[in-house]
């Protein structure tokens, strides 16, 4: 964790690697903790092996706690999400910040492998190239590969070909 976190609260150029759900929730901790304006997150489910971490729920409740924050969330299954009960709730809590779609498409990576990822304000990522083993790379200060996943996620977001309007789930 003190890797992770010196490497963020420096907002160093360096990739990291990290894999395993609890080394995921670290990373997320952290991502979302130094995030003070959007947040974009696409996952295959948001079951719990990571987003039911208390490191994970922690960080996303201190970003939506932040004044003008937005969370944007892509989401290939989403059956799951409401069984995942903390992160439900928290979602629910703060759904006027909160935009929720389900992806109808899977996300590739430029060498054509599935992926989940996530980006924050613009300059942070973190990229799951093996989604199945929670195998990850990422930055936290990284324009470029930032701007890119940005630019993937709007495409998918806003395409009603690619994604649909879930948001009435936090009703």
């Amino acid at each position: 964790m003190n890797y992770i976190h010196r490497l963020a609260d420096s907002q160093a150029e360096e990739a990291f690697t990290n894999s395993g759900p609890d080394r995921a929730a670290i990373v997320f901790n952290e991502l979302f903790s130094n995030s003070s304006k959007e947040f974009r997150l696409y996952a295959g489910n948001l079951g719990g092996k990571i987003s039911a971490k208390i490191l994970y729920l922690s960080g996303l409740r201190q970003f939506l706690q932040k004044k003008h924050t937005i969370l944007k969330i892509l989401v290939e299954d989403t059956t799951k999400l409401t069984q995942n009960t903390e992160l439900f709730t928290i979602l629910k809590e703060y759904k006027s910040k909160i935009q929720i779609r389900e992806s109808l498409v899977k996300a590739m990576s430029k060498d054509g492998k599935e992926m989940h990822f996530a980006v924050g304000d613009e300059n942070m990522y973190r990229i799951e190239v093996d989604p199945k083993n929670f195998k990850a790379v990422g930055s936290f200060n990284d324009l470029s590969e930032s701007k890119e996943l940005s630019a993937l996620f709007k495409r998918i977001f806003i395409s009603d070909e690619y994604s649909s309007d879930k948001n009435f789930i936090l009703a």
